[in-house]
């Protein structure tokens, strides 16, 4: 009974070794492909989609330049969340973290990897849960929990007319105390009125929708857009 036991441990223990070796590996493999982009810009619009807000679309330009340094230029938006601009599905990939396959999973009746990545050293991101589109070696999905601003729910498209993991358009949904609700997300006309719902025990549930287009892709930026 004793060897059964230990030889049904061995067993248990080979196939987490197993399913963490796959996990790794097509992490590493989503990585170099997202580490293909050095630079990029395109237009880029932002629609938000907040109860007590009534904020119309805007459009403007997004720069992007490795390792993480972004600059979106739109009127009235001085800055916007990592989640869901620049190259951020890079920037998850190359932190130090512990990588679980979850087994696959249909999703729109595609079948997706699902990726549990746990931060090893990260100071704002808690968990983050990736859904991977092996045959086109593309993330499709990603939950992101932090530690102060809630979870961000993200939903990904991509142009199929480059050769870039680049998205034509990126869903954020998100859920957060209205007492942590991200000021980024807002302009600076529409503060006050985050400032009045900001009460402790609720919650705020809201879209932001971005879509790109016209990119341009690894051709040398500027560091003076970065500093306007």
């Amino acid at each position: 009974m004793i060897k059964f036991i230990f030889i049904t441990i061995l067993i248990v223990f080979s196939a987490i070794n197993s399913y963490s070796q796959d996990a790794s590996n097509i992490a590493k493999e989503l990585l170099s492909e997202y580490n293909k982009i050095n630079t990029f810009q395109s237009d880029v619009s932002i629609k938000i989609d907040i109860s007590y807000l009534n904020a119309p679309e805007k459009i403007g330009k997004i720069y992007f330049k490795s390792p993480n340094t972004t600059k979106v230029d739109i009127e009235g938006f001085s800055m916007l969340p990592k989640q869901g601009t620049g190259n951020f599905i890079g920037e998850l990939l190359k932190l130090k973290s512990t990588v679980i396959s979850l087994g696959k999973e249909k999703v729109n009746n595609i079948e997706l990897t699902h990726l549990k990545l746990i931060p090893n050293e990260s100071k704002d991101i808690v968990l983050v849960d990736m859904y991977v589109n092996e045959n086109k070696m593309t993330v499709v999905k990603a939950d992101i929990t932090t530690k102060d601003n809630g979870t961000f729910y993200i939903d990904i498209e991509y142009v199929n007319s480059v050769k870039f993991n680049l998205p034509s358009k990126v869903e954020i949904e998100f859920v957060v105390p209205n007492f942590k609700m991200p000021k980024a997300f807002v302009g600076p006309r529409d503060k006050s009125k985050v400032d009045e719902m900001q009460k402790e025990g609720e919650t705020t549930k809201g879209k932001v929708i971005l879509k790109y287009w016209n990119y341009i892709v690894n051709q040398k930026i500027d560091n003076s857009i970065f500093k306007k």
